[in-house]
């Protein structure tokens, strides 16, 4: 008698491990990835039009999409528009993934096209926390004045830095960080640079509690 068949016998495997996204990290995906097309766009006129350098032709189309988006804050062109990236991707990202348009309302009334305008209302409705997270954004005022820059989360393990998707700053960090040239991924310390300090972070989970 042979026993090859009963040695060959394997357990049945165990049913596969289905991870469900939260609503909070589904809208972290959608705010990172609507923010990432616009990356390499560098402006030709000053917070008025832009082009990739690194692709061929121009970028027209990207480029309505970008103002478009940012007009509904509402930002005018020539304006600086860090604040207006910021709410733009976020309300385009709400749309896209389908989330309730009284939300999208709520949050359009919030967030406006300056970033210390935007930061003080969503501080009024407790919404505003010290440390950032994936798909946060983040807003920075430069000293005591009224003025700052913004800028996306796009990861942070939870160190000193985080890195960052980001509008109306320079390639670097020698150049202008708020009246920039380009929309580029950066590498920034959490608790701010230079004149620029962090005054907080919106998470995706309690921008879902605008409504």
């Amino acid at each position: 008698m042979s026993y090859l068949p009963f040695l060959q016998k394997k357990e049945p495997s165990p049913p596969p491990v289905i991870v469900v996204a939260s609503p909070a990290d589904r809208l972290a995906d959608l705010i990172i990835r609507e923010a990432s097309r616009f990356v390499g766009l560098r402006e030709i006129s000053p917070n008025r039009n832009w082009d990739n350098p690194s692709t061929p032709g121009n970028d027209a189309a990207l480029v309505a999409e970008l103002k478009a988006m940012m007009v509904s804050t509402p930002w005018k062109v020539t304006w600086a528009y860090c604040a207006a990236f910021n709410e733009g991707v976020l309300k385009s990202a709400l749309k896209k993934g389908g989330f309730d348009a009284a939300l999208i309302e709520s949050v359009a009334r919030t967030l406006d096209a300056s970033v210390m305008s935007s930061f003080t209302a969503c501080e009024k409705k407790g919404l505003i926390r010290d440390t950032p997270t994936r798909g946060a954004l983040f807003f920075w005022q430069n000293g005591t004045k009224w003025t700052g820059h913004a800028g996306i989360v796009s990861a942070w393990d939870g160190g000193s830095t985080m890195a960052t998707i980001e509008a109306n700053t320079s390639a670097n960090k020698t150049g202008d960080q708020r009246e920039g040239d380009w929309i580029t991924t950066k590498t920034r310390n959490r608790k701010g640079e230079g004149s620029f300090k962090a005054r907080g972070f919106l998470w995706p989970e309690d921008i879902l509690k605008m409504a």
